[in-house]
């Protein structure tokens, strides 16, 4: 904080690490700092411009004082808010543990930023070469309201292609690609082992990871039969193993708000589970799609805002009308194997045929409590946010649908339903410009969390062969990386966010198990 607060006086004497710098960097250009608004200076100039040694990226290996003279007047001051999410972003890159230390052993690298109009759209492409001109990392990003990351390319991008390979391999059971060393062969054997366990652990609760993954994160294409999706999170891409058996590869690489990621593809014919969940989740809409309850009693005990409580009614409302618009079309499709409409109407019935068929199961009694707490829970893994005392789950629009027969509305209305038909009433929802919020908290956290008591040795189970996954997937990565790149970084799985967030479940379960015991005491 000394040097994100530093005066220009005081600069000259400051000392710091290029850890400290970065991270000094990045605080200072949200806190309006003085080191971080040069960076926001060199970044203001528009149109082709490079910046040489002295660049952003030499923030974090300069002295503060000099890389602050060198930009103290230059650029202008126009648009510096677009100017500082996109620095905010390039501080992001520099941060990255890969992006770092390829930057690390490299001479006289330059950033060259460049605004384009393409197809009527503006695009920011931001470079990183060394002194030979070798693209190391181009990063391009579409400004608009947002500013949209496309795509990473360069020689960065064949490391993440080394490690997707060396996962199919993994997944596939066959030996190294490479030599490895006596280590990394060991590694390989445990990897190979652990992700075995992965799939069987997986494939156990393929029923209830199916519910809580298709209304969430998943793709269907009824009219090919295929589902899968897409995720940041190599661990989040093993689970869709519930659902098909198709490949793991990397789609892509795209500059996220936290550096680098591989965007995690996993695609193929869906297995009989998630058949079963749509046939039976047909004939269970069919029939609680007339059974809905009143918008007073279904918005009761819930806090939201007096204006988002008209708009959900209006949606209530009109609910049923939707349902059948949209069964209507789909037996038409099916009756005339319209493929197109089968694959376009699954954006919608991936939502809600998993939804009431977790209703209905749990009424006949084919789903426990433990069970149906366990698919809410997959689900918020997907699509939400755990913090400490708290769970939200993000409800969106279907997939690039601008009038959509059901809308984001729709959806929260049948949400709502469903968690109250199930015993598991929410505290709030709130209102989102993207995607609504259900959020669970006090007395309706801790009813979630005593159902989720229970299934704990599966949250363990899963957590731990992931885990063990992990730790042997590092020494491996590392090695293959080292070998063909000479750069010291490892993919850490243990890092994602999926990761992060299953261990923050069991901890939240944890604590209730712990708060129970303590009370009976």
């Amino acid at each position: 904080m000394e040097l994100v607060e530093v005066s220009e006086r005081e600069l000259v004497a400051i000392k710091a690490t290029r850890g400290e710098r970065a991270v000094a960097t990045l605080l200072s250009l949200v806190n309006g700092g003085l080191f971080g608004a040069t960076i926001e200076r060199a970044l203001s100039v528009r149109g082709k411009h490079v910046v040489g040694a002295l660049s952003v990226a030499s923030a974090v290996r300069s002295a503060p004082y000099g890389f602050y003279l060198y930009f103290l007047t230059s650029g202008n001051r126009e648009e510096l808010s677009e100017t500082r999410r996109i620095a905010l972003r390039i501080v992001s890159l520099l941060s990255d543990p890969l992006v770092r230390e390829m930057l690390n052993w490299r001479q006289d690298i330059k950033i060259r930023s460049e605004e384009k109009v393409e197809e009527d759209k503006r695009h920011v492409y931001v470079t990183f070469v060394d002194r030979e001109g070798h693209i190391l990392l181009r990063v391009i990003w579409e400004i608009s309201r947002k500013i949209r990351p496309l795509k990473v390319e360069g020689e960065i991008v064949d490391i993440f292609r080394e490690v997707a390979n060396s996962v199919d391999a993994i997944l596939s059971g066959s030996k190294p690609l490479v030599k490895l060393s006596e280590e990394g062969k060991k590694a390989w054997e445990r990897a190979t082992t652990a992700v075995r366990e992965v799939k069987r652990v997986i494939k156990g609760m393929a029923k209830i990871i199916t519910i809580g993954v298709l209304p969430t994160d998943a793709s269907l294409r009824i009219g090919y039969k295929s589902t899968g999706g897409e995720s940041s999170s190599l661990s989040q891409a093993f689970t869709y193993y519930a659902m098909t058996d198709g490949k793991v590869s990397v789609e892509k690489i795209y500059p996220s708000e936290e550096g680098l990621k591989a965007k995690w593809y996993v695609v193929g014919r869906y297995e009989e589970v998630v058949n079963k969940i749509l046939d039976e989740g047909y004939k269970s809409l069919k029939s609680l799609s007339n059974k809905m309850p009143d918008p007073d009693l279904l918005f009761s005990d819930i806090n939201i805002s007096k204006e988002f409580k008209r708009t959900l009614t209006d949606a209530a409302g009109e609910f049923r009308h939707r349902v059948t618009m949209l069964l209507n079309e789909w037996d038409k499709a099916k009756e005339l194997k319209d493929v197109k409409t089968l694959n376009k109407l699954g954006k919608y019935l991936r939502v809600l045929l998993p939804l009431a068929y977790l209703v209905d199961a749990y009424r006949q009694g084919e789903l426990s409590s433990e069970e149906v707490a366990l698919a809410i829970i997959f689900a918020v893994l997907y699509d939400g946010t755990i913090y400490r005392n708290e769970i939200w789950f993000s409800v969106g629009d279907p997939e690039q649908e601008e009038n959509p027969i059901i809308s984001r509305e729709h959806f929260t209305v049948f949400w709502l339903w469903a968690l109250k038909e199930l015993g598991f009433r929410p505290s709030a929802v709130h209102f989102g410009y993207e995607a609504h919020i259900i959020v669970f908290r006090n007395n309706e956290l801790y009813n979630l969390l005593k159902a989720l008591n229970p299934a704990l040795p599966k949250l363990y189970e899963l957590r731990n062969t992931l885990a063990e996954f992990a730790e042997a997937f590092r020494v491996v990565s590392r090695e293959l990386v080292k070998n063909r790149f000479s750069i010291n970084w490892a993919y850490e799985v243990k890092e994602e966010s999926f990761f992060k967030k299953l261990e923050r479940v069991i901890a939240m379960v944890e604590n209730y198990t712990s708060a129970k015991q303590n009370n009976r005491e």
